[in-house]
């Protein structure tokens, strides 16, 4: 024990704590005893004691991984914990996410990792790209996780070095029977997933961007696992053409039901239309994918053009 005690103070930095990431707080009268139970604590990433109140803090996450949160402060004395677990090797020690998992030099290769996102209960395994961190990875055939399906074929395919997802609806639905649905599942712990949807023949109602009111009974009441389209979240939508039906703007509404002209895929005129989209990943969810549901019409569709960013 006085071995472990020893290499937490050679990482000691009087004068300074971490602020916002606290696993565990209590009093103890010696600083070596702070020390000692952060040590033997694999998920005790950090330590602040303060010298005033001798209340010693043990940290979720380090100086290292979250260096805009390390404060100067004459009463503290700060220690990384050189015994600490690694993010993400253990339920109990586990990652916000893969980037939090590399932030703190953790992630030291392609795998499969423990995350519990923030404000979560629960850790689960997911996958992590470490050539993908922070940036937008091109998804491929290999990258699908899990399908599921009702009233509709989808068939897959590669175009210029990237996934290309086809969709023909073979249930019309409009009342008699299950709307048709398609969920396509993508491997790895992604929080932004970007694609391409053309739309093409008649579907009155439908469900896409996120949304899976209509068709989401067809893929077992999965959740898309992404948060549907809302710009004022920091969604977007571009490259639009003939989003609104007679006109190229898209009015924001992933679920619709009316047979109106400016109901998009109920207009047939232009054959095809299309637009790109960026949606947000609900952190919570284990697995996300790409969704799309309908209801009275039997239309193709193709995503195309995938990415997602860790």
């Amino acid at each position: 024990m006085a071995l472990k005690q020893c290499k937490v103070k050679t990482t000691s930095k009087p004068g300074f704590f971490l602020v916002g990431y606290v696993l565990k707080s209590f009093t103890a009268e010696r600083l070596a005893f702070c020390y000692s139970t952060c040590s033997t604590d694999p998920s005790c990433q950090s330590l602040n004691y303060n010298l005033a109140s001798k209340t010693c803090q043990l940290n979720s996450e380090s100086r290292k991984s979250k260096p805009d949160s390390f404060h100067a402060s004459d009463g503290y004395v700060y220690s990384d914990n050189p015994d600490r677990g690694k993010k993400g090797s253990l339920p109990t020690v586990p990652g916000f996410s893969c980037r939090n998992i590399d932030e703190n030099g953790d992630l030291d290769s392609s795998g499969v990792y423990w995350i519990r996102p923030a404000g979560s209960l629960v850790s689960f395994q997911g996958y992590c790209d470490k050539s993908a961190i922070g940036q937008w990875t091109k998804v491929t055939q290999q990258w699908i996780k899990q399908t599921f399906k009702d009233g509709v074929t989808l068939t897959y395919a590669e175009e210029n070095d990237g996934l290309v997802i086809s969709g023909q609806v073979t249930r019309n639905a409009c009342g008699y029977g299950e709307p048709p649905g398609a969920l396509t599942l993508i491997k790895g712990y992604w929080t932004r997933i970007k694609y391409t949807q053309e739309f093409r023949g008649i579907a009155s109602c439908w469900s896409i961007f996120g949304d899976n009111r209509y068709g989401r009974t067809s893929v077992g009441n999965k959740s898309t696992g992404v948060h549907p389209l809302d710009s004022s979240q920091g969604d977007s939508i571009t490259n639009e053409y003939f989003m609104g039906g007679d006109s190229h703007i898209f009015d924001g509404e992933t679920t619709k039901c009316v047979d109106v002209n400016t109901n998009f895929w109920h207009n047939n005129n232009p054959s095809v239309r299309y637009a790109t989209v960026i949606l947000r990943r609900d952190l919570s969810a284990e697995n996300a994918g790409i969704f799309t549901g309908t209801s009275c019409g039997t239309p193709t569709y193709k995503i195309k053009d995938i990415y997602v960013y860790f």
